[in-house]
């Protein structure tokens, strides 16, 4: 969704200069802001930016305290070397955790809207697109199998140089956070955890399926 060549914006009689013309074509092409999103935000960025030019990082700013962007993609905009934004068809809207040589992140499909989880490694996996085949092959071994414990993967990717691993995204609070914010955990919690991770072990040696870090991360 292109958002074309606009400079400046009215405002009340004020005419303020817009975003560079590169901050604008990503906002487009990625369908994170239109026009009237970025006319919204003109008196805040105005308030922002006070007697000095509204750089992008003003805007950046302003649409991500107006809701527009997710905190994660004002930084993804701003930095883009640092934070990926778009992978494959799919648009990042937060991280939410990492492991040893992995990112994981909240992302929604561009074109159907669907929220999923990926998991992107820090290098492309050993064997390129022969291992990527061999996964996808072992993935389709899953149809049909299903338990509220653990969550399949349903596609593997490599996008720029990186192997990428999609999932269902499944609500509920992640026990990382959780303890965070709580603290210990009382016993009676920890033990029904404990009962949710077993249940999910059982399952998959039942299964006869080889099995990784695939339990479910929340605790529902």
């Amino acid at each position: 969704m292109a958002l074309g060549r606009m400079l400046f914006v009215e405002l009340s009689g004020f005419v303020l200069e817009l975003p560079s013309p590169e901050l604008v074509d990503r906002l487009g092409s990625l369908g994170l802001c239109t026009r009237r999103d970025l006319k919204s935000c003109g008196a805040l960025v105005r308030r922002l930016a006070q007697d000095l030019p509204p750089f992008d990082v003003v805007w950046i700013d302003a649409l991500v305290q107006q809701r527009r962007l997710t905190r994660y993609q004002g930084n993804a905009l701003a930095e883009p070397e640092r934070y990926p934004l778009d992978v494959g068809p799919f648009l990042i809207q937060d991280q939410i955790g990492s492991t040893i040589g992995a990112q994981e992140y909240r992302a929604k499909h561009r074109e159907s809207g669907e929220t999923v989880q990926l998991l992107i490694l820090d290098a492309e996996p050993q064997g390129g697109h022969l291992a990527v085949e061999r996964l996808q092959e072992r993935l389709r071994q899953w149809n049909g199998f299903s338990h509220p414990a653990v969550n399949v993967p349903h596609t593997v990717q490599i996008d720029r140089g990186r192997g990428v691993i999609v999932s269902p995204w499944i609500e509920g609070e992640r026990l990382g956070d959780l303890l965070v914010r709580r603290g210990r955990f009382p016993v009676d919690v920890v033990w029904d955890i404990a009962l949710q991770l077993i249940s999910g072990l059982a399952f998959l040696e039942q299964a006869g399926r080889a099995w990784r870090q695939s339990v479910n991360e929340t605790s529902a």
